[in-house]
C-alpha cells in the first residue's frame, strides 16, 4: 500500500464514545453482508470480525483501530500464531486512512450518528443549565429587590410612625400648655378678685339698690391741694364708645372658652354698662376680664342684662 494516497480519517479525532455502552447493529444489513456469508462457512472468522468491530467502538477516534498485528490479534481474541492466516478475511471492509489507523465504514457511520446525538444532548444540557442559572440569578435579584423594598417600606413605616407619634406628642404638649395657661390666668383673676373683695369697706344702699362701693368718689380722686397727701390708688380711666380689649385679653378670653361672637357681644355690653354708669377703671383689660368672669358666674351670654336689684362692682 506504499505510494498510495490514503484517505482522511472517516471519523474526526475528537469523537469519543467510551461512555456509550451500546453499539447499534443493523441485523438485516449484517446478515446480508459478504462478511457474514464467509462466516457462515467459517464461524471463527465471524467471531474475530465482530470482536474487532466492538473493540473499535470504544477507541479514539471511535470506529478506528491501530494497524498492528499484535494489537489486532489481541482485539480479535485470535491466537497469535493463527492471525496471519485469517488476517485478510477478518479485515474485510476496513480502510487504512492518512492517520495510520484502520477504519470500518459501517462502524464509522454508526459512530458519527451517535456522536451527533451526544453533541445534541450536550447542547440541551448546557442550555438547560444556563436557563436554570439565569432563573436562579433572576430569582436572587428579585429576592434582593423584594428585600430592599421591604426594608424601604419598614423604614417608611417607622418614619411615618415617628412622625405621627411626634404630632401626637406636640398636640398633647399644646393642650397641656393651653390648660396650664388657662389655669394660670384663672388663678391670677381669682387672686385679684379675692384682693378686690377684701378691700371692699362696706355694702351701701343707693336708691333702693344694693351697690358695692370702694369709698366715696373723693377717695379715688387724686389730692390736688398742696397740703393734702398723695393718694395710694393708681390713676383710673373711663371707657370710650370705641374701646376694644387688647389682643392679650382676647386670647385669654378664648382660652376661657369664649367665642368671637360672644366676645363681641360682651364688649358691647361692657362698654354700654361702663359708659352709661360713668365707670372708670385702673386697668380696662383686667376690668373686662372680671366682667367676663362674673358674666359666666351669672349665666350672661351676651352681657346685656343685669340681675334685677343688683349692680356688680368691676375694679
Amino acid at each position: 500500500m506504499s505510494g498510495l494516497i490514503l484517505p482522511p480519517p472517516l471519523v474526526p479525532a475528537e469523537v469519543d464514545l467510551r461512555n456509550f455502552a451500546f453499539m447499534p447493529v443493523e441485523v438485516a444489513r449484517l446478515r446480508q453482508s459478504k462478511q457474514w456469508l464467509i462466516a457462515k462457512r467459517r464461524p471463527e472468522l465471524g467471531f474475530y470480525a465482530f470482536n474487532l468491530w466492538a473493540a473499535s467502538w470504544h477507541q479514539r477516534p471511535a470506529a478506528s483501530i491501530e494497524d498492528d498485528d499484535d494489537v489486532l490479534a489481541d482485539f480479535a481474541l485470535c491466537p497469535p500464531d493463527e492471525w496471519a492466516s485469517v488476517r485478510h478475511e477478518v479485515l474485510r471492509g476496513w480502510v487504512k486512512c492518512s492517520d495510520g489507523r484502520l477504519y470500518h465504514p459501517v462502524v464509522a457511520e454508526k459512530a458519527l450518528e451517535a456522536w451527533k446525538k451526544k453533541l445534541a444532548q450536550r447542547n440541551r444540557t448546557e442550555a438547560a443549565s444556563a436557563a436554570r442559572k439565569s432563573k436562579h440569578l433572576a430569582q436572587r435579584d428579585d429576592d434582593v429587590t423584594i428585600s430592599s423594598r421591604q426594608r424601604d417600606d419598614d423604614v417608611t413605616a417607622t418614619k411615618g410612625e415617628r412622625e405621627r407619634e411626634g404630632k401626637r406628642r406636640d398636640t398633647s404638649i399644646n393642650r397641656e400648655s393651653e390648660s396650664l395657661n388657662a389655669a394660670r390666668a384663672t388663678n391670677l383673676l381669682d387672686r385679684e378678685a379675692s384682693v378686690s373683695a377684701k378691700s371692699e369697706p362696706s355694702v351701701a344702699t343707693n336708691g333702693g339698690k344694693n351697690r358695692y362701693e370702694r369709698g366715696s368718689v373723693a377717695d379715688h380722686e387724686p389730692q390736688t391741694s398742696g397740703t393734702a397727701g398723695i393718694s395710694s390708688d393708681p390713676p383710673r380711666c373711663g371707657v370710650s364708645a370705641k374701646w376694644q380689649p387688647s389682643e392679650a385679653a382676647v386670647m385669654w378670653a378664648i382660652l376661657q372658652k369664649w367665642s368671637r361672637s360672644q366676645l363681641a357681644a360682651q364688649v358691647e355690653a361692657f362698654r354700654a354698662y361702663s359708659v352709661g354708669h360713668g365707670k372708670s377703671y385702673a386697668d380696662l383689660d383686667e376690668a373686662f376680664k372680671s366682667w367676663l368672669i362674673r358674666s359666666k358666674q351669672f349665666g350672661r351670654s351676651t352681657g346685656t342684662e343685669q340681675p334685677k336689684g343688683v349692680e356688680f362692682y368691676v375694679p
